[in-house]
């Protein structure tokens, strides 16, 4: 899934994703838009590879991240 840029949201919008089920293979690859320049701490994107594993990204409009928290 590909993250909106940090410029459309506001300061501290959130977005949750949890990985409910998983295939033998299957993976949540979570990106940032490609050209906009965002990190999601620090990176280019972040999986999710456990079933049942959650994440919380808040944006950070200041520093052009969204924050795992």
């Amino acid at each position: 899934m590909t993250l909106p840029a940090i410029s459309g949201v506001g300061d501290g919008d959130q977005v949750r994703i949890y990985f409910r089920e998983r295939g033998s293979t299957n993976d949540i690859t979570i990106n940032v838009a490609a050209a906009s320049g965002d990190l999601i701490n620090g990176s280019g994107s972040f999986t999710l590879d456990v079933q049942y594993e959650s994440i919380t990204l808040v944006a950070n409009t200041t520093d052009a991240i969204w924050e795992v928290i």
